[in-house]
């Protein structure tokens, strides 16, 4: 049975934009802090600067892909079980 698709003309799709709530950081912060303590006997939330990751020591955007960083499957013999 042969398949008639034919090519989607993104003009024919409708767009819409929407203004979406964006939360403050010391907002989330007051829902997480006493979420946290539901489950954990001691907690601290601070709301601070986060460093350039992609920057020393870290470097983590020249680490993506890297087999570094990825977890590898252990590697065994091949070995042949017969009968």
């Amino acid at each position: 049975m042969a398949s008639s698709m034919c090519p989607l003309s993104s003009e024919s799709l409708k767009i819409s934009q929407r203004q979406l709530f964006v939360p403050s950081l010391q907002e989330i912060k007051n829902v997480v802090s006493p979420a946290l303590a539901e489950n954990f006997s001691e907690v601290f939330v601070e709301v601070v600067d986060c460093p350039d990751l992609t920057q020393q020591p870290f470097t983590l955007a020249a680490a993506v892909g890297s087999s570094a960083i990825q977890p590898q499957p252990p590697r065994r013999e091949a070995r042949e079980f017969t009968n």
